[in-house]
């Protein structure tokens, strides 16, 4: 999101340079709870997805793993996240850490194949090749676009033939990022928070 100044419901202060609620030095172990309270601000409900960075995720670990006889047990705020690491920096400007969070199954990545691989086309024994599309052998369940073609080489230098085939193969896996669109400019379901100093 890049509003100039969405209300924060006191959880931090919208920096409108980096677009992201700074969340208080002094309400560091509060991190999440901010976090959710500042989405519930912006009508968001129910779970939300956060991916920290590695600052920040290990304070989630921190957070979830004290235990409930604990005086300062403070796992209770993330009961309504999925706290995922990156091991990219999200934002340079804020050495503290920082997360996106949104709402839970918003973020999507949508796999897409070329419909001349999906109908097939061709055959991969010619010169101009054929095109289909492969399971995945990992078992995703994601589709690859498969292109070959084949073409005559000497590979008697390499212990072939002087009459040799060579098959030349592409395997494509094409995702495409979604997130619903909003109505408002420059407003995503998607925000930065990060830990002030």
């Amino acid at each position: 999101t890049q509003l100039a100044a969405p209300s924060t419901g006191g959880a931090g202060t919208w920096d409108p340079a980096n677009f992201a609620l700074v969340v208080d030095a002094a309400d560091k172990n509060n991190f999440y709870q901010n976090a959710a309270s500042f989405m519930r601000k912006q009508n968001h409900r129910g779970m939300f997805d956060v991916i920290a960075d590695p600052t920040q995720y290990r304070l989630s670990q921190y957070i979830a793993n004290q235990g409930g006889g604990n005086a300062t047990n403070l796992g209770w705020q993330l009961s309504d996240m999925n706290v995922l690491e990156t091991t990219e920096d999200i934002d340079a400007n804020f050495t503290n850490g920082c997360a996106l969070i949104m709402p839970e199954g918003y973020f999507a990545g949508l796999p897409w194949n070329d419909p001349l691989n999906l109908q097939g086309d061709g055959d991969y024994d010619s010169y101009t090749g054929g095109y289909g599309v492969i399971q995945d052998p990992l078992g995703s369940g994601l589709m690859f676009d498969f292109h070959a073609y084949t073409d005559r080489a000497d590979g008697s230098a390499a212990g072939g033939g002087v009459q040799d085939k060579v098959l030349e193969g592409e395997i494509t896996l094409t995702i495409g990022w979604a997130l619903p669109p909003l109505s408002t400019a420059n407003e995503s379901v998607v925000y930065e928070i990060a830990q002030g100093s």
